[in-house]
This record gives C-alpha cells, sequence and structure tokens, in this order.
C-alpha cells in the first residue's frame, strides 16, 4: 500500500501519517490478525471534546472508519471521521497508485469565526454565509437543488445536494461554535452509502 492521501469531493484532501501507517493500523493489520469482527455491528463515536456523538455499522459486512490526523496548526478543522464500504476499501489499498477513491460518508468538525459585534443575522443565516464562502469544505459551488433547513437532535441543519464525480448529501450544524460537516457520497440512490448515512444522520446527539 502507497496511497498517501484520501481525496473527497467536498473538495478536502485528508493527509495520512506517512500514507500507510493510520489506515494500516485501524483498518487492513485488525483483518490480517483477524480481529476484525464478521458480523456488522452498531459502533458509537463519542467525541466529548466537541460535544457529539455518531453511530456506523462496523464490521467487515459494514464500513470502515478512520480517523485521519488533524494538523495542528490548523485554525479550522478540528476533527476527521472518514467512513468507507469494507470490502471496497480493502480493494482500493491493494488496487494501483492513481486508483478512484471509494465513495465515502464523512463527518468534520470546523471552528466558526466568532460573532462580531456587527454581525446581526440569525445562526442559521451565519452558517449559511459561511457555508457558502467555504467551498473548498462543503461544495456548495456545486450545489443542485434546493437548500432546506431540517433539524438533528433538536439543532438546526442546512440540507443540500451537490453533483460531480459522486452525488453528494449534505447536513450541516452550528453548534456550540463549530460547524459539522456531514456528508455522503454516492453513485445511486440504492448505493449501501444512501442509507448508512441516513441511519447516521438519525443516530447523531448533541451534547
Amino acid at each position: 500500500m502507497n496511497k498517501k492521501y484520501i481525496f473527497l469531493g467536498i473538495g478536502l484532501s485528508i493527509v495520512l501519517i506517512a500514507g500507510v501507517f493510520v489506515a494500516n493500523q485501524q483498518v487492513v493489520q485488525p483483518l490480517l490478525d483477524d480481529r476484525m469482527i464478521e458480523d456488522v455491528v452498531g459502533a458509537s463515536i463519542v467525541v466529548e471534546e466537541y460535544d457529539f456523538a455518531f453511530k456506523y455499522p462496523s464490521g467487515v459486512e459494514g464500513f470502515a472508519l478512520i480517523e485521519p490526523p488533524v494538523a495542528t496548526t490548523s485554525q479550522s478543522l478540528k476533527k476527521a471521521y472518514l467512513m468507507f464500504e469494507y470490502s471496497r476499501y480493502i480493494k482500493y489499498q491493494s488496487a494501483e497508485a492513481g486508483s478512484q477513491t471509494p465513495p465515502a460518508v464523512s463527518v468534520f468538525v470546523f471552528a466558526l469565526p466568532e460573532k462580531t459585534a456587527a454581525e446581526t443575522g440569525s445562526r442559521s443565516e451565519r452558517l449559511l454565509q459561511w457555508i457558502n464562502e467555504n467551498p473548498q469544505y462543503t461544495s456548495f459551488n456545486k450545489k443542485v437543488g434546493e437548500t432546506t433547513e431540517v433539524e438533528i437532535d433538536g439543532a438546526s441543519a442546512i440540507k443540500y445536494s451537490t453533483a460531480g464525480f459522486f452525488n453528494q448529501d449534505f447536513h450541516i450544524v452550528s453548534y456550540s461554535g463549530n460547524a459539522y460537516v456531514f456528508a455522503n457520497q454516492y453513485e445511486d440512490v440504492d448505493d449501501t452509502n444512501v442509507a448508512m448515512y441516513n441511519d447516521l444522520i438519525n443516530s447523531v446527539t448533541f451534547y
């Protein structure tokens, strides 16, 4: 394996330490050591530092989760989780360099700029402004269809979709001074990622 980057359609690239290390330690080596759960098991990810949690289907028949390291110098990105259908991710890791990364379900936490005294917009309006001003994180410049406001565990979220190499669905929440970006990439509405992403969104809890 010599993959050094995971490129996401949201315009963000996550750098893995030493390329191989993170993916190998979190996904491939446990499989080789026969430590991976073969059945699909609901795994809870509780992120106390950023006051939220979510669940995803873990296991060889489910999804592989990777938590890439975030640069300590980053002023914006604070946390990242990438989830791939397990079989497709293992196949990708053994493919030739330059192979297309499989579609991912992703969770990112970004620090939002503090509200200034001159700003009078609502939280939703300020979040939408951040989304619009940061297409490198949100792909908002590729939006198709309507933008709607929904609730995730009582918190207001901006929901929209984009079109590109992969179709993408986004739910972005402003909470506790951060933007929580939930994103799903898929090729077809019947893809496994779609149902998994919907279940993940329904599992999100804010503290």
